[in-house]
């Protein structure tokens, strides 16, 4: 759940499979489970059935059966469903659930589900191929009336005082005590988003409902929206700080805000490429949007900072997790000059939210001597895209 966004379920922000322990992180977090247990105690009626995406040790999967569903579909690509199965058997409901070791894209109903089940998230909804599951469940495997859980999310934007958040931009990039250059790395930390613990008081005004993810009806993983974050209280802005409030079913949420209880996810920390000194009525401009590329979200945050009751803006930041990845000569297949432009401008125009067919394009339009045929721009598109990924 950390910087990078996960390809699929079953698998952790760093890329690679959740452990057993990790799993266990999410059932102990006490907030999350209890919120999932109730919606699906109000939800699941006697006989019905149950599909849940990304079961991991089978936990809700276990519940649904106990609060009286006829039968149980839990999907989990993670071979930690070896341990679902056994805890179905040692909690007496084995008969009534199916363990299928695969993520929900591939699998082929034998009937539709009345409830779908899914957390896929990470600290965002953003989150791999969260939203594009979610879509297909519902189109494809949902029953009509059935009930998708979770319901929707609201994604909020705050600005956040410094707090020493600041530091991973400024040190030991841009000044540190061992005497030694390192404001070439600067540009890529700035770039680069992480998880946090934000407190409450670090916020330096009202936060803003960017925007409502309803999954009754979302129909892309794809998000653009503009926001107005305005100081209530002067303080020097390091970045913004982005969380969820997830609406499981009617009355029941939770939510990884400043000053929530805590939960498994923390909140999103995106840096302003320099932090800035705001008093009470200025305010900030925000352009964000995410992007899904190859089963990963790229992510970009334009920022104006205006003096209150100004027009100009005195700082202008635009900046995109893509600029934050390192692609080093043998990563983009040769070591030139003209290569590593064609690699920024395919970088760009993935942040733009441009489909890959159309960058290939343009790429193979304006470096003619790199690609001598749109296949060869095309390849190297989709080779950018997987090293994003």
């Amino acid at each position: 759940m950390l910087r990078r966004p996960a390809r699929g379920t079953g698998m952790s922000g760093f890329g690679r499979k959740y452990s057993v322990a990790e799993f266990g992180w999410m059932i102990a977090c006490a907030p999350r489970f209890d919120a999932f247990r109730r919606a699906l105690e109000a939800v699941v009626f006697p006989g019905c059935h149950v599909l849940e995406i990304g079961t991991g040790v089978g936990a809700f999967a276990i519940l649904a059966a106990r609060y009286g569903a006829g039968s149980v579909v839990a999907l989990e690509p993670n071979p930690a469903i070896e341990i679902a199965r056994r805890a179905a058997q040692a909690n007496g409901v084995a008969d009534r659930i199916r363990f299928v070791e695969a993520i929900s894209t591939d699998h082929v109903p034998d009937r539709p589900a009345n409830v779908i089940l899914s957390d896929l998230r990470g600290a965002l909804p953003f989150y791999g191929n969260h939203i594009p599951s979610i879509i297909d469940a519902r189109d494809r495997l949902l029953a009509p009336g059935g009930r998708l859980l979770p319901q929707r999310d609201r994604l909020f934007a705050a600005l956040v005082e410094d707090d020493g958040l600041s530091g991973d931009g400024e040190v030991p990039w841009l000044e540190n005590a061992v005497g030694i250059d390192l404001t070439a790395g600067h540009p890529f930390a700035v770039n680069s988003f992480r998880t946090a613990r934000i407190d409450e008081g670090s916020l330096l005004g009202d936060p803003a409902c960017l925007a409502v993810l309803d999954y009754a009806c979302i129909d892309s993983a794809d998000f653009r929206c503009t926001a107005e974050l305005t100081v209530s209280r002067p303080g020097r802005a390091a970045g913004l700080a982005l969380w969820f409030d997830m609406e499981i079913a009617p009355g029941i949420e939770i939510s990884n805000r400043p000053g929530a209880a805590p939960l498994v996810y923390r909140q999103i920390f995106f840096p302003l490429e320099r932090a800035l000194d705001l008093a009470d009525g200025d305010r900030v401009e925000l352009a964000f949007a995410a992007s899904l590329r190859a089963g990963s979200y790229n992510f970009t945050w334009e920022t104006a900072a205006f003096r209150r009751n100004e027009a100009t803006a005195f700082a202008r930041f635009r900046q995109a997790s893509a600029q934050g990845e390192v692609l080093t000569p043998s990563m983009l297949g040769g070591a030139g000059a003209g290569r590593r432009d064609a690699a920024r401008m395919v970088l760009d125009l993935l942040e733009a939210g441009r489909a890959e067919t159309e960058i290939a394009d343009i790429l193979a339009a304006r470096h003619t001597r790199l690609f001598a045929t749109s296949d060869a721009a095309a390849a190297f598109v989709r080779d950018m895209t997987a090293l994003l990924g």
